[in-house]
């Protein structure tokens, strides 16, 4: 009977193991842990996201921007992050914010080839406006391309793609968002998302996890079995 439950406690834990892998990966974090002290990397498939740096008018301060993996299936494949602060970046009737958010990313399988940029805001029905615009660079400083992502009263872009200039195993990316808030409104914006090229979308890690898990738990259980039968 001892043996039957030590064993049923080691298979749950190699079960819960495959779900915690799950969590892990599906986690999130913020802005101000990414930029430390000490800085941290950010990682979604074959992308690093790191030096990331952030200013402007708090709230929202960087604590309270989340970082979000963030994926494209394609094809082509996209594979990034999504900033999604809270509360949400705003400009009051009458006023206008701007803040900017850097970060480098570097690819450790195929050469970055195009980026994509989304956002996710609303206007209140005013007469107010948000633009995201953003540059990327390689890592001496030349230029690869821009994108641009906006909402006002006369035109409505919510997202935006390019192909870099050429192929870059590493680039920097500035983003630089401004939202404008309306004679009487307030102006909202939300999420930005942003991806990048990848050869393939792989199998998340967690689900492999997770099928280790099951597995070991299954092994397990017609283990008991054959115990129980003895």
């Amino acid at each position: 009977m001892q043996k039957r439950s030590l064993f049923l406690a080691l298979a749950a834990g190699v079960f819960l193991w495959g779900f915690g892998a799950l969590e892990a990966r599906a986690g999130s974090t913020t802005l101000a842990a990414l930029i430390g002290p000490p800085p941290t990397t950010f990682t979604n498939g074959d992308k690093v996201f790191s030096d990331f740096a952030y200013s402007g008018p708090a709230p929202p301060s960087a604590a309270q921007v989340v970082v979000n993996p963030f994926n494209l299936p394609g094809p082509p494949a996209e594979i990034g992050l999504q900033f999604a602060p809270s509360p949400a970046w705003n400009a009051p009737a009458g006023t206008s914010n701007d803040w900017i958010v850097s970060y480098t990313v570097t690819s450790t399988g195929t050469p970055i080839t195009d980026a994509f940029l989304g956002i996710t805001g609303g206007l209140g029905g005013g007469n107010g406006s948000i633009d995201v615009s953003e540059t990327i660079t390689t890592l001496g400083g030349a230029a690869l391309g821009s994108l641009d992502a906006h909402i006002n009263p006369t035109s409505t872009v919510l997202t935006d793609s390019i192909v870099l200039s050429s192929p870059q195993q590493a680039i920097i990316v500035t983003k630089d968002i401004d939202v404008v808030g309306g004679t009487s409104t307030l102006t909202t914006l939300s999420v930005v998302d942003q991806a990048y090229s990848q050869s393939s979308v792989p199998e998340p890690t967690s689900l492999t996890l997770l099928g280790i898990g099951m597995t070991g738990f299954f092994a397990f259980r017609r283990f008991f079995k054959r115990t129980s039968v003895a």
